[in-house]
C-alpha cells in the first residue's frame, strides 16, 4: 500500500526562505489553509538562512585564521586544490576550497557549522582549515 507525504507544503516554505524580497507569511505564499505550513506559519526573511552561521567575531581565533588565509602559501593551496572555488563538490569525497574530507571536517568540528565544507561560507572554511593547520601543519595538503 502506497502512502502519500505532505512534502509540497514544506517545499513551499523552503522556497520562501530563499526568495529575495520582503518577509512573506507562509500562508500568503500559496500554502493551503489548514496545511502543515500554515498551521505554524511564521514569517521568513531573506537573511534567515545566513543566521545559522556564527558571527565572525564570535569565533575564537577568527582574526588569526583570517590572517592565515591571506598567506601566499594558503592562497596557493586553495588555487591548487579547488581553483579557489569554495562551493566545489566534485564527488571525490573532498569538499570546499581546501578539499577537506568529510571525516576530517568532523574531526576539526566543522560539522558544527555545516555538514560538509562546500556548504559552509568562505570565512567558516578558512577558520576550520586554520584549525586543521594548527593541529596537523601542512601535511593535509601534501606537506
Amino acid at each position: 500500500m502506497k502512502s502519500t507525504l505532505a512534502a509540497p507544503a514544506v517545499v513551499v516554505a523552503a522556497s520562501i526562505a530563499l526568495a529575495p524580497g520582503p518577509a512573506v507569511p507562509a500562508a500568503a505564499a500559496g500554502a493551503a489553509v489548514g496545511t502543515e505550513a500554515s498551521a505554524g506559519a511564521r514569517e521568513f526573511t531573506p537573511g534567515a538562512v545566513a543566521e545559522r552561521f556564527p558571527k565572525r567575531g564570535s569565533l575564537k581565533g577568527y582574526k588569526k585564521a583570517k590572517r592565515w588565509a591571506r598567506l601566499p602559501k594558503v592562497r596557493y593551496i586553495r588555487k591548487r586544490e579547488s581553483g579557489g572555488n569554495y562551493r566545489i563538490n566534485t564527488g571525490n569525497g573532498y569538499y570546499g576550497a581546501y578539499q577537506i574530507a568529510y571525516a576530517t571536517w568532523r574531526a576539526v568540528n566543522g560539522h558544527r557549522f555545516a555538514p560538509t565544507a562546500d556548504q559552509a561560507p568562505k570565512y567558516i572554511q578558512d577558520y576550520v582549515a586554520w584549525r586543521l593547520f594548527k593541529r596537523a601543519g601542512w601535511a593535509p595538503w601534501g606537506g
